[in-house]
């Protein structure tokens, strides 16, 4: 079993940037993100667009540096809805 796991929901009724959760220093792990909305959204580390979750789509980033906290968050055009889960590898 991991020792660090996190999971949540999100629903955001406007526009911004937005973060998810806080990866603390020394964890390194694995996030999927699903996009339950229309329009898609831009998934960021620390504060770094890295991918766009489509539509209804869903993502997953593996191997998060463990030298350094990461901050997890994601940009919307309008309102989103999803949920994410990271596990620690």
């Amino acid at each position: 079993m991991a020792k660090y796991a996190h999971t949540g929901s999100f629903s955001f009724p406007s526009a911004g940037t937005k973060t998810l959760l806080t990866v603390p220093k020394g964890v390194s792990g694995t996030l999927a993100i699903s996009n339950n909305s229309s329009r898609s959204f831009i998934l960021l580390l620390n504060d770094t667009v890295t991918i766009t979750v489509r539509p209804y789509g869903i993502a997953r980033i593996g191997s998060l540096s463990g030298g350094f906290s990461t901050k997890i968050g994601i940009r919307t055009r309008g309102a989103s809805a999803g949920s994410y889960i990271f596990q620690q590898s």
